[in-house]
C-alpha cells in the first residue's frame, strides 16, 4: 500500500494536470449547478440516458462523433437559459 501511495504522489508531482483537471470539472460543475441551476438540470436530463453511471457517459451509447454534436446542442440550450449580460 505504501508503495502504491508513493507512486502516486510521484505521479502528481510530474504530471499535476492529470489530478487538477478532475478536480476542476468537478468545480465547474458544482459552480454551474449553483448559479445557474436550470442550464444545469437541462444538460444533466439530457446526458442522462447516454450515462452508464452517474456522471459517466457510455460510449456504447454515445460514440464520440455524436458526443461533440451533442456537446455543441447543448452548448447553445444552456446559453440560451442563462440570463442575459448587462452592459455597463
Amino acid at each position: 500500500m505504501r508503495h502504491l501511495m508513493q507512486t502516486v504522489a510521484t505521479r502528481k508531482d510530474h504530471a499535476p494536470e492529470t489530478h487538477a483537471r478532475p478536480e476542476a470539472i468537478e468545480q465547474a460543475g458544482r459552480l454551474l449547478a449553483v448559479q445557474h441551476p436550470r442550464a444545469y438540470a437541462h444538460i444533466r436530463n439530457a446526458l442522462h440516458p447516454y450515462e452508464a453511471g452517474p456522471g459517466q457517459l457510455d460510449p456504447a451509447l454515445l460514440p464520440a462523433n455524436a458526443r461533440g454534436v451533442l456537446k455543441s446542442r447543448l452548448i447553445k440550450e444552456a446559453q440560451a437559459l442563462l440570463p442575459e449580460k448587462r452592459s455597463v
